[in-house]
């Protein structure tokens, strides 16, 4: 019989997760990872086509994510 904690033994629900270059590769997964654990994802890339395909790929999922566009070595942008 399984509990709560062995159901689901990594939650993030109600969590909100920043991800810097998660339009692509490892940080995509990573994105991918903390959205399915439930974490609401906000994936920051400086491509906005990717970012913004990144995020569709998981709404698509019934994932909760939004796209940030910017540098996050420019301090103005991240100010």
């Amino acid at each position: 019989m399984e509990n709560a904690s062995t159901a689901h033994p990594f939650s993030l629900a109600g969590r909100v997760a920043l991800v810097t270059g998660g339009a692509q590769g490892l940080g995509q997964a990573i994105a991918a990872g903390l959205a399915a654990a439930g974490a609401h994802v906000l994936i920051c890339a400086r491509n906005a086509a990717r970012v913004d395909e990144a995020v569709a790929q998981l709404l698509a999922s019934g994932l909760g994510a939004e796209a940030l566009v910017l540098d996050i070595t420019d301090e103005a942008a991240v100010a």
